[in-house]
């Protein structure tokens, strides 16, 4: 067995290994408490800083993804002046008389209100007065038709003040565009002035023609963070005047309520009041959206209005949002679910959010939630990784960790509180990585102190190649003929192979009568290579042979025999691995028990394809304290054979580093017709031509037993040999 076999790798048994070095370990354990706990300190700071916000907002978006919002009622209805429309009418932008004409449609079919989510900041340059001058020069009397004729943008604004229409207002920095005269919707507020609210200093309006024809005016600023909208504030400060937006807007002139309430505490908003209807928002006016799926069903096309194929019952009573959403007229939005929407459609999401009493909701009182959580994650770490296994920690940290964010989740679907799970679980996992690796850090260095002193054994043993020449004579006489001679019984035949990789191993096998019909055999593997391994060996075969010679214990109070006297004095916490069976030769009966070891491999007497002996197994010997090991039982026929390797065979690397493995073995022993002392000869070919000429890295064991029958006894004379 190689060293990284030997090697430690379950939680529980790094606990194991180092109990009897618990000052070490504790003292690892103290001062990774320190560092844990400075660890998930800085992982809270983290989280309160600004740009933690980025990793708080991911969180948020899986949220939506995983959670969207059911949409239960429909009340906007989307105007798309899509691809279909552009097509058919001219490109963007269309005339004024042709907006005209479309909002004249709408608003023919009694809308509750129609938002027009587009600003006319310019006169129309098709509209006949534009036109007049320069045609001037060419034809005076048609640029004097043109100028008497009515401009566009007084036909829009006709069609625009004989409907209840909102047109949209934007938000702009100061230095960008001067903010033009206009009127606003009057803003009551009940408390204190909302100072935390956003603020643009100046406003882009349409032209005063157009603007002071409409009912009412919304800004369609977004929240000035990041390209993902995700919030979308109810009512901000423009140029000194507080306004509400554009979505806000629409439900006050549908409504036809006069003003918006403000209700305000401190310097912030508690919610924005339209009537009886009250919206809470965060201290900043603004509200997280809960997007649903995109739905085809909010949308018309503008042509199809424009044609007079949508009937009158799409728009009745609803709120109509007139909006740019063909690709190429840029005036699209990435939301929290990873699409890219035109700005209307968010107005729509909003504004179903707003009907259905389904807003995302981020309360002051999570935040301190969210830091009581990290501080449980990491105390549970620190706690954990001192009083318990590593694994009950893990499983604990695991627990809790899943826990939270199923608490997260049933706010999120329940309540619609968004809850960031993501710095807790951060500031859980770096306080149990810290203390994981105090832990494991003196272990590490013991090991390394352990290795450096059996190397430098090893050199030192390999300066007296005589010494090691006789160990491994000494070691090879200490096990039985490798054909069997010494059971001299017609019934069985037994072929062995024994190759360490060094002059003395940790392999070893053996096989005696414990009676007259009972054959005794076992082969095994410590963990290890060389001197030690080759002493542990030699004691493990005595313990296990004086235990099954001595009087009629079953297989398993023989193992647990061995086991205890092994573990009693094992300073360098070597283990075994050990495959033992005591087959019945008047019946073919078969006991064995596996510790660990690799399984057993039979091939039938009718030469069909071999197959592993699987069954109750246990872990070697020497690992576990007082494990209840269990004996497996089958019947072989005459002339089956038991082939029982260890994993120097399995694990044999070829020229190009790779292993033989267990199926390519088993594949290579089938039709093989030839007894035991064949089926080993094969073995030993197979192992020269998969690893050529280079150095075996493992011990290579291999004992073969067949079973001839209960009449080989009569039919043979009693002469016969072992093996063939």
């Amino acid at each position: 067995m190689s060293e990284s076999r030997g090697a430690i790798h379950d939680p529980d048994d790094i606990a194991l290994a180092w109990s009897e070095r618990a000052g070490l370990r504790g003292l690892s354990i103290r001062s990774g408490r320190v560092l844990a706990i400075a660890a998930a300190g800085v992982v809270l700071l983290l989280s309160l800083l600004d740009f933690s916000q980025g990793l708080r907002l991911a969180t948020f978006d899986l949220w939506q993804r995983v959670f969207p919002r059911d949409r239960a009622s429909a009340p906007a209805v989307i105007v798309a002046i899509d691809e279909a429309s552009l097509a058919a009418h001219g490109q963007w932008p269309w005339p004024r008389t042709l907006m005209a004409a479309l909002i004249e449609r709408v608003a023919a079919n009694h809308p509750a209100a129609i938002g027009v989510d587009v600003l006319f900041s310019e006169p129309d340059r098709l509209s006949p007065e534009q036109l007049a001058p320069m045609l001037a020069a060419d034809d005076t009397a048609l640029a004097q038709r043109l100028a008497s004729l009515p401009t566009h943008d007084a036909q829009l604004a006709h069609a625009i003040g004989a409907a209840p229409v909102v047109l949209a207002v934007a938000g702009m920095p100061e230095s960008e565009v001067p903010t033009a005269a206009g009127r606003t919707t009057p803003v009551l507020v009940r408390g204190p002035d909302p100072a935390a609210i956003a603020s643009h200093a100046a406003l882009l309006r349409s032209i005063p023609a157009i603007d002071v024809a409409a009912k009412g005016h919304g800004l369609i600023s977004a929240e000035p963070s990041g390209r993902v909208v995700r919030r979308a504030p109810l009512v901000a400060r423009a140029a000194g005047t507080l306004m509400p937006a554009f979505s806000v807007e629409l439900l006050r002139v549908a409504a036809g309520l006069p003003a918006v309430g403000l209700d305000t505490a401190g310097s912030g908003v508690k919610a924005v009041e339209l009537g009886d209807l009250g919206i809470p928002t965060d201290r900043d006016g603004a509200v997280w959206i809960h997007f649903a799926p995109r739905s085809a069903q909010r949308f018309v096309s503008a042509g199809d209005v424009l044609a007079g194929k949508v009937g009158a019952e799409v728009f009745d009573r609803k709120l109509v949002i007139i909006g740019l959403t063909a690709l190429g007229l840029l005036d699209f939005h990435v939301i929290p679910t990873g699409e890219r929407v035109p700005g209307a459609e968010i107005h729509a999401q909003l504004l179903e959010g707003i009907f259905d009493q389904d807003l995302l909701r981020r309360p002051g009182w999570l935040a301190w939630i969210e830091a009581l959580a990290l501080v449980g994650l990491a105390a549970l770490a620190v706690v954990g990784a001192a009083r318990w296994r590593p694994r009950t920690s893990l499983i604990a940290g695991v627990g809790a960790a899943a826990a939270l964010v199923l608490i997260a989740a049933i706010l999120m679907r329940s309540g619609g509180l968004l809850m960031d799970v993501t710095w807790p679980l951060l500031g859980g996992v770096a306080a149990f990585t810290v203390m994981l690796m105090a832990t494991l850090a003196e272990s590490d260095r013991q090991r390394r102190v352990l290795r450096r002193a059996l190397n430098e054994e090893r050199i030192a043993t390999a300066r007296n190649a005589g010494e090691q020449e006789a160990a491994r004579r000494v070691q090879m006489g200490m096990l039985p003929p490798v054909d069997g001679r010494t059971v001299a019984d017609p019934r069985v035949a037994i072929a062995a192979l024994a190759e360490p990789a060094r002059s003395v191993g940790g392999d070893l096998y053996d096989y005696f009568l414990l009676d007259e019909r009972r054959l005794f055999f076992m082969v095994g593997d410590v963990a290890g290579k060389g001197l030690p391994a080759a002493l542990f060996m030699s004691v493990a075969k005595a313990l296990l042979k004086s235990a099954a010679l001595r009087g009629t214990n079953p297989l398993d109070a023989i193992i647990d025999e061995a086991h205890d006297e092994l573990a009693r004095d094992n300073p360098g916490q070597l283990f075994i691995t050990l495959f033992v069976g005591i087959l019945d030769l008047d019946s073919g009966a078969l006991e064995w028990c596996n510790a660990g070891h690799e399984p057993a491999l039979l091939l039938p007497a009718d030469a069909s394809a071999p197959h592993p002996l699987y069954g109750a197994s246990g872990p070697p010997l020497c690992v576990i304290e007082n494990y209840p090991y269990e004996v497996n039982r089958d019947t072989l026929v005459p002339m089956d054979r038991l082939c029982i390797v260890t994993d120097g065979v399995t694990e044999a690397h070829g020229a190009g580093d790779e292993l033989l493995g267990r199926e390519r073995f088993a594949r290579s022993l089938a039709n093989i017709g030839a007894g035991a002392a064949g089926v080993r000869d094969a073995i030993h070919a197979l192992l020269t031509a998969h690893g050529g000429e280079r150095e075996r890295a493992d011990d290579a064991t291999v004992l073969v037993v067949e079973w001839r029958g209960a009449g080989s006894a009569t039919d043979r004379g009693g002469g016969a040999t072992s093996a063939p």
